[in-house]
């Protein structure tokens, strides 16, 4: 769980990188990732137009953790309490994002054949890790 938080961070560090050098459309990224997902799980239109709406109200519920969670990853805690609540909160909306994966997965299913959400699972991931690779060969980026 941890492992795929990393990930999401991180692709949304990327994201952001590129919304601050002006080169990052939502809408146009969410297309990309339509269509490469539609493509690699091999979904039909039909599937596709069953799936998306669902996919995409999940991800706005994850946003909302994932703002949620900024907050509590950008305080400065000054006393151990206050460190172990910030944890506690942070791990408790972990929780949250994952209970809500797993509600969502199954709706998927209700609508998929378990094979292609599956597919859809992997090409996400595929999605993002190739953008992620993307924004960090982008020209004029510093090395160390």
């Amino acid at each position: 769980m941890k492992k795929i938080t990393f990930i999401l961070v991180l692709m949304i560090c990327a994201v952001c990188v590129n919304a601050r050098n002006g080169n990052f459309n939502p809408q146009q990224f969410h297309a990309e990732l339509q269509k490469f997902i539609t493509k690699e799980a091999r979904l039909t239109p039909k599937e596709a137009a069953r799936f998306f709406p669902l996919y995409t109200e999940l991800h706005k519920k994850k946003r909302a953790l994932f703002d949620k969670m900024k907050t509590y990853r950008h305080s400065k805690p000054a006393t151990d309490e206050e460190c172990k609540r910030v944890i506690q909160k942070t791990d408790e909306l972990d929780l949250q994002i994952k209970e809500l994966e797993r509600q969502y997965h199954n709706k998927f299913m209700k609508i998929l054949p378990a094979g292609k959400v599956y597919d859809v699972l992997k090409a996400e991931h595929r999605f993002h890790h190739q953008a992620l690779k993307k924004a960090g060969n982008r020209p004029g980026k510093k090395r160390r």
